[in-house]
């Protein structure tokens, strides 16, 4: 795993039964809040073959087309966005093997360092809103290195035992979560006393809970 990466995962609580629709609703979301997909893709199938797309070939249906062959389960894709002149990030949407069906947004730390406070807040925004379009039940965001596992640990926890209780201690651990309604009523008694710094309810009764910025920022 890369040390460089800042990760927000969003984990939906059913087997999406229209996978491509959910797809082309995401990039939807994306777009309202300036953010594409990049103009340049590349994939390699599972036989090898390599495919390319430019340009014009390049649209959200098509990403989905191209990834979806051969039985998968899992789109991905480069992104871009309008907000700074270079940006380095993907997106993965789908399952493997027995996880819960899930969006993956991933931005180098460079990406996230240029966009600073602003970029991220846009981030947090569209995050919650495609929490609530796609119903999501969990989601949670992180510097990566050295918190994969965190990351990893606080979205599996909240996965099977519904209820928030504890946040990492270390700075940058967690960046925000993103709970349902079920998970956020479970976890109200606990919330108060843990290191939330904003809380938020969403139009679905779900609550966005921020923690921290995923860095430092000069303006700091």
């Amino acid at each position: 795993m890369p040390d460089t990466l800042v990760a927000i995962r969003i984990f939906i609580d059913k087997n999406d039964k229209n996978p491509r629709e959910t797809w082309l609703r995401i990039g939807m979301i994306l777009e309202e809040f300036g953010i594409f997909l990049r103009k340049y893709q590349l994939f390699v199938l599972d036989d090898n073959t390599e495919i390319e797309m430019k340009n014009e070939e390049v649209s959200w249906e098509a990403v989905y087309d191209c990834c979806a062959v051969q039985g998968r389960e899992h789109v991905y894709a480069e992104l871009d966005t309008k907000h700074l002149e270079w940006c380095d990030a993907q997106i993965f949407f789908g399952k493997l093997a027995s996880e819960p069906w899930r969006i993956s947004l991933v931005f180098s730390e460079i990406t996230i360092d240029e966009g600073g406070k602003k970029f991220c807040d846009i981030l947090m925004s569209m995050s919650k809103k495609l929490f609530v379009e796609v119903q999501g039940f969990v989601g949670a965001a992180a510097y990566v290195y050295p918190f994969f596992n965190y990351l990893t640990g606080a979205l599996a926890q909240l996965c099977n035992e519904r209820i928030l209780y504890a946040i990492p201690q270390e700075e940058h651990a967690i960046w925000f979560y993103l709970l349902n309604e079920e998970i956020y009523k479970a976890s109200k008694p606990y919330l108060e006393g843990l290191p939330i710094k904003c809380m938020e309810e969403l139009p679905n009764g779900g609550a966005f809970l921020f923690v921290d910025y995923p860095i430092d920022f000069e303006d700091d």
